[in-house]
């Protein structure tokens, strides 16, 4: 009797510790019983319950909810978690989770044990808040497209985004691949993402090109979640965010990296990373490179200012580059030198691009740059460098500019239209 008087002590302290309300009610929601938490919470008491219903503390939009469960937890084992809101002493609901658990009451009475949790501080991290309608609206109206991917890798469900994005009808969509969505250059990796998600990989990440409905191509970055173990989901989650500006930022940056900002041409570091490519593809294929140095420019950096001898620089750099349509590659290399890489190039090419630098060029006031180009050309040898082809051109336009260092500016016409050459060089 005393070991009974013990256990029933205990469960007395057990009931009252509990952190979460614990209430009995009838069969027709009618309050038997009530926890201590249970009392705090809810604002009721042991003598002020007898008789009060259930219904007096949900909420009106939930009573349906509430009352069904407990009709259908009176024949099972366990009652299913519903989620409620409950009011409080302050007058005030708050969201909970109920499960409930029938047990026998006073004579042949059926009473149901609840066990309320309240969530509410939970659902504050919730976008939704519970609200599938604002869910929707919110998903619809992120920057970002939203898909959800069957086990089969078709496309089950998407948000309007698919639409206002790509141009895509929900209608044409459902039930086709990721992988129709997607530029045919991306698709192997895309398809290899899809299968590794599908295989169970619980998060993938990667760049591809999207096609809109017209063809436009739109660069973004997909996320894929594998929530199949989900049953609320049961598919693979696809987020696709439009990164075009990112990517042309990042086209903008790389230009910056490699070409010079005031001829627009490639630069030092750009020049002997495509000549490695040149000389690398095939070794049998000729490169040629000529180097370039404008005699006379300190001059007009003298006379007429930086800001003058800047834009004779960006004109020089145009008529090279006009000049030489067989060019590999055009760069400035700093100060008045300039080089281009030829695969191979059209006889006449170099001295046309000397004839049309040597053009006088228009200045501000009415003046004129009188300008002579020194130009140096070299070969590949076999198994030559980049730095040492360089060298060599660079050696040959010295020799050019020695040769030529007391021609005067004389008419177009009367100009000797001579480069150094390492091979082949003009006999004075």
């Amino acid at each position: 009797m005393a070991e009974a008087t013990s256990i029933d002590l205990v469960a007395d302290q057990l009931l009252a510790a509990l952190p979460d309300p614990v209430v009995v009610v009838d069969t027709v929601g009618r309050l038997v019983w009530a926890n201590a938490e249970a009392e705090s919470v809810f604002g009721i008491s042991q003598e002020t319950m007898q008789g009060r219903l259930l219904s007096a503390l949900v909420h009106p939009d939930d009573l349906v909810t509430a009352f069904e469960s407990l009709a259908t937890v009176q024949h099972k084992a366990l009652g299913s978690l519903i989620a409620i809101r409950i009011r409080h002493a302050s007058k005030t609901y708050r969201h909970y989770e109920v499960r409930g658990r029938a047990l026998p009451g006073p004579g042949d009475q059926t009473c149901v044990a609840l066990v309320l949790r309240d969530v509410t501080d939970r659902r504050h991290w919730e976008v939704d808040g519970g609200d599938g309608a604002r869910l929707r609206a919110i998903v619809d109206h992120a920057p970002g497209i939203t898909m959800v991917l069957g086990a089969d890798g078709r496309i089950r469900g998407a948000s309007r985004a698919l639409t206002s994005m790509l141009g895509r009808s929900m209608e044409a969509s459902l039930g086709r691949t990721l992988v129709e969505l997607i530029d045919p250059a991306d698709a192997p990796l895309v398809r290899e993402e899809v299968t590794a998600a599908l295989a169970g990989a619980p998060h993938r990440a990667f760049d591809a090109t999207a096609l809109g409905s017209g063809e436009e191509r739109v660069p973004m970055t997909f996320t894929i979640r594998n929530l199949l173990d989900d049953q609320a989901v049961e598919g693979l989650v696809v987020t696709a965010v439009d990164v075009s500006a990112l990517a042309d930022a990042k086209l903008r940056l790389e230009h910056m990296a490699t070409h010079d900002p005031l001829t627009g041409l490639s630069n030092r570091h750009h020049l002997m990373s495509r000549l490695d490519v040149a000389l690398g593809t095939v070794p049998e294929l000729p490169v040629t490179l000529a180097f370039i140095d404008l005699d006379g420019f300190k001059a007009v950096n003298d006379h007429h200012g930086h800001m003058v001898g800047d834009s004779v620089l960006a004109e020089a750099g145009r008529r090279i580059r006009a000049a030489t349509p067989s060019a590999d590659t055009v760069a400035r290399l700093g100060g008045d030198e300039f080089v281009v890489v030829f695969r191979e190039p059209q006889p006449s090419e170099i001295a046309r691009m000397r004839h049309t630098i040597e053009e006088s060029i228009p200045l501000p006031g009415g003046a004129r740059a009188e300008l002579l180009a020194s130009v140096g050309v070299a070969t590949r040898h076999p198994g030559e460098r980049a730095e040492d082809l360089l060298a060599r051109a660079d050696e040959a336009m010295y020799r050019d500019k020695r040769d030529h260092a007391g021609r005067s500016r004389l008419p177009s016409p009367l100009r000797r239209l001579r480069f150094g050459q390492e091979e082949k060089r003009s006999r004075r």
